[in-house]
């Protein structure tokens, strides 16, 4: 029963009830018409209470079904809403791995190319320094066997005395040509010995006219072996 209802039938009882206390009134005595008419409103009253229990009960089933149907609803949105989060965390981590994956890619990428660079730098600078080396190794023993080649002094004045040298040279001072010290010094860190011993070979002058006066210096060859001349010159450079 809804509460239109209800007023209605509350309505009604209370004319019926008005009707038959009109009626009663006009024919029973006044004190059986009152307490007529109280039992007609209590049984409205009676009536009424029962109506809006009905009424209170009806509501209560209408209150649990929409709650039970909200709830419902409400379940069903929360549980579309977790299925979406999920899917949506699922693709975030999906992205986040192929991420991942594609940077760990490339870093191992840089890596390989940079062993190779490295790997290569080092086998050119180990070439490189075994090249040095070697050139090193290679002048160090000229130098060796050019000082194991140079006479003793007392041995290389001889061979001077003996070649007639010591007619126009002496060691440490000026005779007619300049002193073989300073010889050495003009030429120390210069590669001079092929152009001295030709120029002992085959004599001349020009080089030494400030100390000589324009004297030149005669031939010594062949009348002294290129190897003695030789021997000489890596003497004479060696001071």
């Amino acid at each position: 029963m809804n509460k239109p209802l209800l007023i209605v039938s509350l309505a009604s009882l209370l004319l019926v009830a008005c009707g038959k206390q009109e009626e009663q009134a006009q024919t029973a005595p006044p004190a059986q018409q009152a307490e007529s008419a109280m039992n007609e409103l209590n049984d409205a009253a009676a009536n009424a209470m029962s109506g809006a229990k009905e009424v209170m009960s009806e509501a209560k089933e209408a209150v649990s079904e929409t709650a039970g149907s909200v709830i419902a609803e409400s379940k069903e949105a929360l549980s579309d809403a977790a299925d979406n989060a999920m899917a949506q965390t699922d693709a975030a981590v999906t992205a986040a791995k192929e991420t991942a994956q594609a940077a760990t890619a490339k870093t191992q990428e840089a890596v390989t190319a940079a062993k190779e660079t490295v790997k290569e730098a080092a086998e050119a600078a180990t070439k490189e320094t075994q090249q040095v080396v070697t050139e090193v190794a290679a002048k160090a023993g000229a130098v060796a066997a050019a000082t194991q080649s140079v006479l003793a002094k007392d041995d290389a004045l001889v061979l001077a005395n003996k070649s007639g040298c010591l007619a126009c040279h002496a060691v440490d001072k000026k005779v007619v040509g300049p002193p073989w010290q300073d010889v050495a010094a003009r030429y120390r860190g210069k590669d001079a010995r092929t152009q001295l011993v030709d120029k002992v070979s085959t004599g001349g002058k020009g080089n030494w006219t400030d100390v000589t006066g324009g004297v030149p210096m005669p031939p010594y060859s062949p009348r002294v072996s290129k190897e003695n001349i030789e021997k000489m010159v890596d003497f004479i450079l060696s001071l």
